[in-house]
């Protein structure tokens, strides 16, 4: 794997960290309880768990566009994703705000659950541009890219 490929690779579990990360971060202060080796400890474990789901969300994605419309997975379909990872990030941000001013709980989560929706159809919708041939009149694997995405969301829950 040459060096643009192992940049690549590495973006690809960023995504995936970065969309669980206000997950992450919440077991890791459980983690704080048995001390700084604990907090890492969870840090670590959970960072590898959350990273495999996702990068699981992903490639079960991926892979049932390619088998419905015929076109040959690549690493590339990955980076369709970064607004899910975005949204975690907006997450955690939001999660921060909610220590600072506990008032805003049900703001926060009402911008949050908005966001993750929002993030899921538009990743979900640029994957579907991806596989389309036809750019003029060929909808379909749009509206399959967001099927996908709507059974991916039932089958593996985002964090919420």
């Amino acid at each position: 794997m040459g060096h643009k490929g192992l940049i690549t690779v590495l973006k690809i579990l960023a995504y995936g960290w970065m969309f669980y990360i206000p997950q992450i971060v919440a077991l890791s202060v459980l983690g704080k309880l048995a001390g700084y080796s604990g907090l890492l400890a969870i840090f670590i474990a959970a960072s590898v768990g959350y990273t495999l789901r996702a990068l699981l969300m992903m490639a079960i994605s991926v892979g049932l566009m390619s088998i419905i419309f015929w076109k040959k997975p690549s690493i590339e379909f990955f980076k369709y994703f970064l607004p899910l990872s975005c949204w975690g990030i907006l997450s955690l941000l939001l999660r921060f705000a909610n220590l600072i001013v506990p008032q805003i709980l049900q703001v926060r989560i009402l911008i949050e659950q908005i966001s993750l929706v929002m993030a899921w159809f538009v990743s979900y919708y640029r994957l579907g541009t991806l596989f389309r041939t036809d750019k003029n009149t060929t909808m379909w694997p749009i509206v399959g890219a967001l099927l996908i995405g709507i059974l991916v969301f039932l089958l593996l829950p985002p964090p919420i």
